[in-house]
């Protein structure tokens, strides 16, 4: 069912389902006062960033807390990037399916037609909220308040210091899109977004809460104090990994908070709460990975293998406890539909399974299971096998020709795909089948942000969302335009409506002052806080740009660039349905020198 015909449904089966417990479509059984959801999910913390898992550095009392009171799935796997498993994890559907399959150009954005994990709370009579990084898509109708998320705040699009972030954020005092518009928070950003989180909680109780809480750490840059460094000063450790663990310290501590909170309010009980994390650990070297192969963005064990625990004291789930069956992000959703007797009416079918069963008790009957996850394809057109994994319970094959016994061998060291070419030929037509089912021979349509809607006056695009002009390369964060990096791409936008709209064309985004020609003053450096060298923003770089372009579908607008201009403005007439949009600077002789980074898109208002 596409997405507006499920949400209309699920709004009349709402209005039946708000004066008393909800249930399953088909669903006979009664049901509990329904719990409310806490979906907490790091960035780039791996499986082996825990000391319950035995990290010999890192301590996470908090979480060791939460995993000996939860139900834990060891076994449990992701997408090896940021974007394709938050689609997944949203949808309930391989990330392949819903045509997330990398984290930038437009290709991050989730397809406005997807049910949304937070649309099926949401028509349920849940309040909905989303606190930290989204990354699938910051437009409309991509933003999480089109998506079903009640409130928004946190970071739309890639990350802390991409170019779609607020120009300068750095963790510290930092801007956030709260429901479409910037607003200034001070603090920790981890910090803000479990303070928010409590605030939402605390302000009414006539309905249970559904919270995707997403911290954007230990993700890179990683900017903490300097007193949060002194636990791992004494180990003489790398700079960045003092960093990497202080991050995810911070997130360990505010993860105690919420604790305390909840006992407070007397929601601990049937609140279910679940961690996971959103790839392997982003740290290559030195670092302690529980004896997986690989680290983020690899199809080895290291790359998707993430922890997963369910707490939920009300739910009777039987003593905490360790399962080993294959379990996956896409299985979240149906397993919050089961748990939390959701209604779900003529839904399309999903890729997940609900471990409900296994929470409850040990199943008699459950078949093994397999699917395909694959790494960043960045390309138009997929190319088969390329970073890909075939999973089951006992293999896996990477890339069609490596076979590993992961039981016998949980450090992939030995492959054996010659001892057994049968298991091979079935894994590979496994993989040939889930290529046909996604259509991933074909090109891949791209989302288009919405121009021209009443939903969103002014639509900002930035060099992240570019559809370059070369596959191999990529621009995401503001150091690239603060040195002038010479790339070029376009935006594919969909106009709501005909008529005039004007175009911003900017070198710096707005609420930088500074011209085109020149660069933005720097902020004074807070000494408290710690700065890698190696992810410092680089010093801004003025470019020579003598005229701005303005192609609008091919057709051609170009106006000179003075000394003081920091905007110039273009009027053009576009039609109903795609446009594709490329700005550029021009250099005295005419010659195209880079991008313009920034297009502010509005529709002009209609004589009267």
């Amino acid at each position: 069912m596409q997405r507006r015909a499920f949400l209309k449904a699920g709004a009349l089966a709402t209005a039946g389902l708000l004066g008393g417990p909800g249930v399953r479509a088909g669903s006979t059984r009664p049901s509990r006062r329904r719990p409310n959801v806490l979906l907490i999910m790091t960035d780039d913390q791996g499986y082996g960033d825990l000391s319950c898992h035995g990290h010999p550095v890192l301590k996470t009392p908090h979480l060791d807390r939460l995993h000996a009171e939860s139900v834990r799935f060891t076994n449990f796997h992701v997408n090896p990037f940021c974007a394709p498993t938050r689609a997944a994890l949203m949808t309930g559907k391989l990330s392949d399916r819903v045509g997330v399959r990398r984290t930038l150009n437009m290709r991050n954005y989730l397809p406005r037609g997807e049910t949304t994990i937070a649309d099926v709370f949401k028509s349920n009579g849940y309040r909905t909220a989303l606190f930290g990084k989204w990354h699938l898509g910051h437009n409309y109708p991509y933003r999480p308040i089109d998506r079903g998320f009640d409130e928004w705040f946190g970071i739309g699009d890639c990350g802390l210091a991409a170019t779609s972030d607020h120009w300068g954020n750095d963790r510290f005092d930092d801007h956030y899109s709260h429901n479409g518009r910037w607003e200034r928070a001070e603090g920790f950003n981890t910090d803000v977004f479990f303070d928010r989180t409590m605030q939402f909680i605390r302000g009414r109780r006539d309905r249970p809460f559904f919270i995707y809480l997403a911290p954007n750490v230990p993700h890179f840059p990683w900017n903490v104090r300097r007193a949060w460094l002194d636990p791992y000063r004494e180990r003489e450790l790398p700079e960045e990994l003092d960093n990497f663990y202080a991050s995810i310290a911070r997130v360990d501590e505010n993860m105690g908070r919420l604790g305390r909170f909840l006992e407070a309010e007397g929601l601990a009980e049937n609140t279910i709460v679940i961690f996971l994390t959103d790839n392997g650990t982003a740290h290559r070297r030195n670092v302690y990975n529980a004896g997986m192969r690989a680290h983020k963005g690899s199809v080895y064990e290291g790359g998707h293998r993430v922890p997963c625990l369910v707490r939920w004291p009300a739910g009777s789930l039987g003593p905490p406890r360790d399962i080993g069956t294959l379990a996956a992000h896409f299985d979240i959703l149906p397993t919050l539909i089961d748990l939390c007797s959701l209604h779900w009416p003529d839904a399309p079918s999903l890729d997940g399974r609900s471990l409900a069963p296994l929470l409850k008790s040990p199943p008699q009957n459950w078949e093994d299971r397999n699917w395909v996850l694959h790494s960043q394809n960045n390309r138009e057109t997929p190319v088969t096998w390329t970073s890909s994994v075939v999973l089951t319970q006992r293999w896996r094959l990477i890339n069609g020709r490596q076979l590993y016994d992961i039981q016998a061998d949980p450090a992939q060291k030995n492959d054996v795909a010659a001892e057994h070419p049968e298991v091979v030929q079935e894994l590979r037509e496994r993989y040939e089948a889930h290529w046909k089912r996604c259509g991933l021979a074909r090109k891949q349509p791209c989302e288009r942000p919405i121009i021209g809607s009443p939903r969103q006056s002014v639509v900002e695009l930035g060099p992240d969302a570019w559809m370059l002009d070369s596959e191999t390369e990529h621009i995401w964060w503001q150091g690239d335009v603060r040195r002038g990096r010479r790339i070029n791409g376009y935006w594919p936008v969909e106009a709501a409506q005909a008529g005039m709209y004007r175009f911003g064309v900017r070198r710096w985004p707005r609420g930088v002052d500074a011209p085109i020609v020149g660069v933005p003053a720097e902020p004074k450096a807070d000494e408290t806080v710690v700065e890698q060298k190696r992810w410092r923003f680089p010093e801004c770089q003025a470019l020579p740009v003598a005229a701005a372009r303005l192609d609008i579908d091919g057709r051609s607008q170009t106006k000179p660039v003075d000394e003081a201009s920091a905007t110039i403005s273009f009027e053009a007439g576009v039609d109903k349905g795609p446009v594709d949009i490329r700005a550029t600077f021009l250099d005295a002789d005419g010659q195209a020198m880079c991008g313009a980074y920034f297009v502010y898109v509005e529709r002009m208002a209609t004589p009267t």
